[in-house]
């Protein structure tokens, strides 16, 4: 089955990618953003949204 959240997860990790480097480098400034996205996107997943999607960034924090 197909996750509910999967092109909420794709948009979201674009919008992160696409903030200039120096505004994706912390686990601080992940945890502000996904807090932001938490509220422009609803996921239809119940649980923790914001540790949700923090859990999609981490692996891209100061990524290319």
């Amino acid at each position: 089955m197909k996750n509910p959240d999967h092109a909420a997860r794709r948009t979201i990790i674009r919008e992160w990618m696409k903030l200039p480097k120096d505004k994706r480098r912390s686990r601080e400034q992940a945890q502000s953003f996904a807090a932001q996205a938490t509220e422009r996107h609803a996921l239809k997943d119940p649980g923790d949204s914001t540790a949700r999607i923090l859990s999609w960034l981490e692996p891209r924090i100061a990524k290319d």
